[in-house]
Order: structure tokens, then sequence, then C-alpha cells
């Protein structure tokens, strides 16, 4: 996973022990000059996704801890120092996507509940860690297993969202699919993929 900083480096997130041989447990910040900076959050898993903020980096993936915190799975931590900012949805499996209209923050992945509430692989968090009315009722082929969300991507008030999917907001959807996020109803764009989504841009 890559995040810009905004001044031509980038923080990363993975699976790893070192970068540049520095120990570094699965994030790193790395600057324009291509060298390393000292924010280490570490995690005791591995990262899926990185947002960075205003506010911080949102990390997901599957992980217990972050940022010197109990944050299982989600989490956000300072740009500057990487201490957690006590940002934890807790959901109860794997984010692997996260995006942002600039109010509220968008998480997908394999979970079935976050923060205490139902639902099954994407929801909608805001900053002060409510999550959002808003279920848009996704779908995966199994009645077992919750859908899988891997990618998601927003644009001028529409969500477009990819991952094991074959129904989005009470419409057929394979693969992926998008909502309009001001009433959750899915938009007509339906590329119909055969298999399973793991990014989206535009």
């Amino acid at each position: 996973a890559v995040a810009p900083d905004g001044s031509g480096g980038c923080y990363i997130g993975g699976s790893f022990t070192s970068v540049a041989g520095v120990a570094r447990l699965n994030l790193a910040h790395v600057r324009a000059d291509g060298t390393l900076d000292a924010w280490d959050p570490q995690t005791n898993g591995p990262i899926e996704c990185l947002l960075a903020t205003a506010e911080g980096i949102y990390i997901g993936g599957s992980f217990l801890n972050c940022g010197g915190e109990a944050s299982p799975n989600l989490g956000l931590v300072h740009r500057t120092t990487g201490a957690s900012l006590h940002w934890t949805p807790t959901p109860d499996s794997v984010v692997r996507a996260l995006a942002t209209d600039g109010t509220d923050i968008f998480v997908g992945g394999k979970f079935k509940n976050i923060n205490g509430v139902q639902r099954r692989g994407f929801a909608v968090v805001t900053k002060s860690q409510v999550v959002t009315s808003l279920d848009l009722n996704l779908n995966s082929n199994s009645v077992n297993l919750p859908p899988e969300v891997n990618a998601l991507y927003y644009r001028f008030g529409k969500l477009y969202l990819g991952g094991q999917l074959v129904g989005v907001a009470g419409a057929t959807r394979v693969g992926a699919g998008a909502v309009l996020l001001s009433n959750g109803a899915a938009l007509p764009w339906n590329p119909s993929v055969g298999a399973r989504v793991r990014s989206i841009t535009y």
C-alpha cells in the first residue's frame, strides 16, 4: 500500500520488517529524496491500505495494534510522530480499502461488524468514530461469507466499489458497482466483472 505525503514522498505499508536496512514493522515513510523518515507507528500484522489526510494517516489491514495502541484492523496515526490518534472503530476482520470525501471515511474489507454495528464489507465512519446509517446491503455469492470490498474510489458524490460482490444497494452488480452517496442508490455503472476486483481508479 502507498499513500503520497503531499511533499513528493510516500507512506508505505505491507508485510515487512525493514526498509533500507532500518527496522520498520509493516509501515514506513520515505521522503521525496528516497531517505527514510523516523515515522514508525508499527503494527503486529500486514497492512492492506493507507489513506493520507490532513488529520493523519488512516491504516487498514489485519492487525491488533497500531501506533502503540490496541486498534484492530483499522486505525489513525499522527503524520509526523506515528502515535495513535485514538480512532479505533474495530472492524471484526481485515480492512482492504479506504477512501474519503473529505468529511467521512469509507471503509471496505471482509468484516461483518464495525464499532458494534452490523455492516457487511463496507461502512461509512465519521471522524468522531460513529458508523453512519448508510448501508449498501452488499451481497456475496455465499450466505456464510460476507461480501469482500477490495477497492474504493470516490469522485463527485459517487463511490465506486470493487471486490467479491454479486449485489450492491439492491441491484445485481458482479465484481464492481457504484452508488450515489447522497441516498445510497445504485448507479447504472455495471461492468459485470467475472472475477474479484482488486483496484479501481479514474
